[in-house]
C-alpha cells in the first residue's frame, strides 16, 4: 500500500483517446531517489517546495506520458499540459524518458530538464538470444556464458539490476540513456536557469561516462543535445 495519497491526471485527446500520468500528492518525499528538493539543491540548483506532486510512479525509476496507441506525442503532451496548468501546486515529473521531455518542451515547458540517471536498454534481435550473445565481443560472450553458468549452479534466476551498474550493464551490450527530471510547474525556480542547469547536466554526464567505453555507449537522442553545456 502507497504511504502518500495515488492517482492518475487524465486528458482527453482530439482523436477521441487519453493521455494519462501516475501522480502522488507529497508532503516531503521520504525516497531520497525522488527528494527533488535535495537532489536539485545537492547540485547547485534552485528547487520547487517538497510538497505537492511528484509526476510519475513513486518507485521504478521510470516515467512515461501513457497514451492510446496511435496518438501522437505532442498532442499528448499538449492536454497534459491543460490540464497540469489548472493544478496550483508544484508538480515535477522524475525519471522521465528523453522523448516525453522533448514532447513537453516543444508545447512550452519552460524550465530545461535535469539529468537524474542513467537507464541501460538492450536491443534483443529477431532472431532471439543466441543472435544478442552473438552480437557481443568474444571476451563480454564468454563473461555473459560463465556468468548464466553460475547462476544455473546456485538456483538463482536473472533480476533487473536497477539503475546502478552503469558499466556492467554497458559492457553486456546495454545502451545508455538518459532518465530526466522535469518541473512541470507553471512558476517552476529552474526557469530562466538554463545555463547552470545545463553546467549541472555536464557534470552528472561526466561522473557517470568514467571512461571512453562508457561515453561510447551513450544515446542521448538529438533533443537533448541542448540540455547539456559545452562538452
Amino acid at each position: 500500500m502507497s504511504p502518500v495519497p495515488v492517482g492518475a491526471l487524465t486528458a482527453a485527446l482530439p482523436s477521441g483517446g487519453l493521455v494519462a500520468l501516475p501522480v502522488s500528492e507529497v508532503d516531503g518525499v521520504t525516497n531520497s531517489f525522488y527528494d527533488w528538493t535535495a537532489i536539485l539543491t545537492a547540485r547547485g540548483l534552485p528547487a520547487p517546495a517538497p510538497a505537492g506532486l511528484l509526476a510519475g510512479p513513486q518507485c521504478g525509476y521510470q516515467a512515461h506520458l501513457l497514451r492510446t496507441p496511435g496518438a501522437g506525442a505532442r498532442d499528448a503532451a499538449a492536454c497534459l499540459r491543460a490540464a497540469l496548468d489548472e493544478i496550483a501546486l508544484p508538480v515535477v515529473a522524475m525519471y522521465l524518458g528523453g522523448d516525453d521531455v522533448a514532447a513537453l518542451k516543444d508545447d512550452g515547458v519552460r524550465a530545461l530538464p535535469v539529468l537524474l540517471n542513467v537507464d541501460a536498454c538492450m536491443r534483443v534481435p529477431e532472431e532471439g538470444w543466441e543472435a544478442w550473445l552473438s552480437s557481443l565481443g568474444g571476451r563480454r560472450r564468454e563473461m555473459v556464458r560463465r556468468e548464466m553458468r553460475r547462476f544455473a549452479a546456485a538456483g538463482a534466476r536473472w533480476v533487473h539490476a536497477g539503475i546502478e551498474s552503469t558499466e556492467a550493464k554497458a559492457l553486456r551490450g546495454a545502451e545508455l540513456r538518459p532518465l530526466w527530471l522535469l518541473d512541470l510547474s507553471r512558476d517552476s525556480p529552474l526557469t530562466d536557469q538554463a545555463e547552470v542547469v545545463r553546467a549541472a547536466n555536464s557534470r552528472i554526464l561526466a561522473s557517470i561516462s568514467t571512461t571512453p567505453f562508457l561515453r561510447q555507449a551513450w544515446n542521448l537522442g538529438e533533443d537533448a543535445l541542448d540540455w547539456f553545456g559545452p562538452r
